[in-house]
């Protein structure tokens, strides 16, 4: 697209310095005209080229949802640090209890045992809006499925941090729930 760009700007200069000047230019002298066609060319691919950078970025929360991902997988406790909110909390039940961890606590935790996870992951976003995302992370192991429902905010910076995550485990031989629906 920029080859074309740039082809149709060539034409443009070709034109403007290659036509009489005496009818397209009247009495004004050629090097304030080289000069205004100049700044009109880097104005034009000036807004192109942020055009173009920015058409495919991938929004904020998702970078935070692939970090997560990451570190995660290969115990990357300082990317872990980044993706997580000051008050970040995990909870995961331990048969009819349910346990919270906090930031620090798992931070210190992957810091004593950085194993590399032996798993496949994707997500899906359940939810979202301008300032909160719902999202779902499975992580496939051999034997059972780890899914981690993350709860993503902007914090007063406006950065994306996830703020709670909870932990369901399933085995891989356990039956699907079906999805109910209420009519009132």
């Amino acid at each position: 697209m920029i080859g074309v760009i740039s082809t149709s700007v060539g034409c443009y200069l070709h034109i403007l310095f290659n036509y009489n000047r005496s009818t397209l230019l009247k009495k004004t002298s050629t090097m304030k005209n080289k000069f205004l066609v100049v700044c009109m060319i880097i104005g034009l691919l000036a807004t192109t080229n942020s055009s173009f950078s920015t058409a495919h970025k991938a929004p904020a929360y998702e970078t935070v949802i692939d970090d997560y991902i990451d570190s995660y997988i290969n115990s990357d406790f300082k990317k872990f640090n980044k993706v997580l909110g000051d008050e970040a909390r995990v909870k995961m039940p331990r048969g009819e209890k349910v346990i919270i961890q906090n930031k620090s606590d798992l931070i210190e935790r992957m810091k004593a045992d950085a194993t590399k996870q032996d798993c496949t992951s994707e997500y899906e976003i359940i939810a979202k809006s301008d300032a909160i995302v719902l999202a779902r992370v499975d992580f496939q192991y051999a034997n059972f499925k780890q899914q981690n429902f993350l709860t993503i905010e902007k914090d007063e910076n406006n950065q994306w941090k996830i703020t709670q995550v909870c932990k369901i485990f399933k085995n891989n031989n356990e039956p699907v729930a079906p999805s109910v629906a209420r009519v009132n």
